[in-house]
């Protein structure tokens, strides 16, 4: 008999972000006996592309469906906090009623290649979002500086026809990609040659799924952001064209090397390196493109201000 995973605020599932953080415990719960994932009509197109060896049947009945285990998206969040910083994918175990991993587990996608879009690109730029307030957007004109300062780069900008402007950012190495499925939108975040640069939206959590290089303008705290961004804090509004840039050109290979963080799988703890690291050889660590796995906190994103609050013991440096 199959047990039912239920997810409730559907209202929430028209933000793919939120779905992506429910599929790793759905997929430990199905890895114990066969499951019926139910979930509003609006999520159906994304549930295709849960992997099919979970052998998951999906089931859309509506919005207000209870079932052996209940997915509560707006009470979950509350269990992180910048003294503990918990990601979704991590949160979500509990109503699963499974231990809580380590290190925030990424949600696996199955993708059909037959539906790839021949539109390809270096950088992916991702402006828009659903659910942010004015202080977390990047103003227009300094996505247009950005694509401005790299001729050479191809960029695609990722937006929902009828809702986002495709003139957002213009240039003749800037290609719109509006009009197509979350699927392909997945194929062509995967396959771009260098990295997304987004604020918080879903296509920030599907990089994370398909394992590519996200520079995240973030004000928001550990939950909403995707455990391995390259996460520039503070005031979004605010942030200059310049500390962006730098970042980027850091992941393009530049003289600093790549500030991509090289994360373990959950489960995998790094060896020991080095015990009971002083803030003070932390800080330096990461600023050589270093992340640091922090004992019950898993990997730490690059938030020196939080490391010169709080003091940890750490299991290791990994380059």
């Amino acid at each position: 008999m199959s047990e039912e995973v239920c997810v409730l605020d559907a209202t929430a599932l028209l933000r793919i972000g939120d779905f992506l953080g429910v599929l790793p415990a759905t997929y430990a719960r199905a890895e114990l006996g066969p499951v019926e994932f139910h979930v509003h009509p609006s999520a159906v197109e994304y549930a295709a592309m849960i992997p099919k060896r979970y052998g998951i049947e999906i089931i859309a009945d509506g919005e207000e469906v209870y079932g052996d285990y209940t997915f509560v998206l707006s009470a979950t969040a509350r269990v992180s906090s910048p003294y503990r910083p918990i990601f979704m994918t991590q949160a979500f175990y509990r109503d699963v009623r499974l231990p809580m991993p380590m290190v925030a587990p990424r949600p696996e996608l199955e993708l059909d290649d037959s539906q790839k879009v021949a539109i390809e690109g270096d950088v992916g730029l991702a402006p828009f979002a659903r659910s942010l307030g004015s202080h977390e957007f990047w103003p227009r004109d300094r996505w247009q500086q950005l694509v401005d300062a790299y001729h050479d780069v191809r960029f695609i900008l990722y937006g929902v026809d009828g809702i986002d402007d495709p003139q957002y950012v213009t240039g003749a190495n800037v290609t719109p990609f509006f009009g197509y499925t979350v699927e392909q939108a997945a194929i062509s975040v995967r396959d771009l040659k260098t990295c997304l640069i987004s604020v918080v939206t879903g296509l920030s959590h599907i990089a994370f799924a398909v394992r590519t290089p996200n520079i995240v303008l973030s004000s928001q705290g550990p939950w909403g952001n995707q455990p391995d961004g390259i996460r520039l804090a503070g005031d979004v509004s605010t942030l200059p064209v310049s500390l962006v840039s730098a970042e980027l050109y850091c992941v393009m290979g530049g003289d600093r090397g790549s500030r991509v963080v090289s994360r373990p799988e959950p489960g995998k703890r790094p060896p020991p390196v080095l015990t009971d690291i002083p803030v003070d050889r932390l800080i330096p660590g990461l600023n050589r493109g270093q992340g640091v796995w922090i004992e019950g906190f898993g990997m730490v994103p690059n938030d020196l201000q939080f490391l010169r609050d709080h003091h940890f013991r750490a299991l290791g440096l990994m380059a």
